[in-house]
């Protein structure tokens, strides 16, 4: 983004991530337990220093999500998109009129 913003500058790049919001494995390619959702973390907030635009759809239409261990715990998408300083969308149950949602 920052390479097409020198080129251009009437550019505007957005990021449009898609994700579940389960980082299962980390930046040096390792399946470690927590290291993959702080990778995550940090990189979204260095996007968003680089004050590039985001978008955030979670895939999963559940609140909850399981984790590493079995467990039923809060989906991490919103704070994955606050770190990014995105707009959040979910997608919604199949019964529901609209695709997605925003959160």
């Amino acid at each position: 983004a920052d390479t097409e913003r020198y080129r251009n500058p009437t550019v505007k790049p957005i990021l449009i991530v898609l994700t579940d919001g389960v980082a299962n494995i980390d930046l040096s390619g390792n399946m470690r337990r927590g290291t993959p959702q702080q990778d995550a973390l940090h990189v979204a907030e260095e996007i968003a220093i680089r004050r590039i635009p985001a978008v955030l759809i979670d895939t999963n239409p559940y609140p909850t999500v399981t984790n590493d261990v079995g467990e039923r715990v809060p989906s991490p998408c919103p704070e994955l998109a606050e770190a990014l300083d995105a707009d959040y969308y979910q997608y919604s149950l199949p019964h529901h009129t609209q695709l997605l949602r925003k959160g």
